[in-house]
């Protein structure tokens, strides 16, 4: 998994964004890369952070519209992108038709990641 600053995560069943990813070398820990977030009050290892998984609600509040005759989701960018959900698996494609997806996805961080690498910008999510 690759998180990146400002992705969201879960913690205690609330959502947080990663303020930073740095290490944390104390006598008890050695050398550790984590990440800091709710305001720089929490600090843990990467590996051990909750992603947030996908849901159509999350797309919703992601800012997708739901086209329901074709059981997708879309967002306008500079390109239409394109969420096809089959089996709990998200499929991301750019033409209408989803016979070619660019790739899937499963937790939030990944379509922020993905949405960031193709429009050099944040997604705008309303948790």
């Amino acid at each position: 998994m690759k998180y990146n600053v400002g992705n969201w995560i879960k913690d205690g069943g609330q959502y947080f964004q990663i303020e930073e990813i740095c290490k944390l070398s104390t006598e008890s820990l050695n050398q550790n890369i984590g990440a800091r977030y709710n305001n720089g009050g929490f600090w843990c290892e990467l590996v051990y952070l909750e992603p947030i998984q996908l849901t159509e609600d999350i797309l919703l509040k992601c800012g997708f519209e739901k086209d329901v005759s074709e059981k997708t989701y879309y967002t306008n960018i500079p390109n239409e992108f394109h969420i096809r959900i089959e089996e709990k698996v998200f499929w991301v494609y750019f033409d209408e038709q989803p016979k070619h997806p660019i790739t899937c996805l499963f937790n939030l961080h990944e379509l922020q990641n993905l949405f960031y690498a193709l429009c050099g910008n944040e997604i705008k999510i309303s948790l």
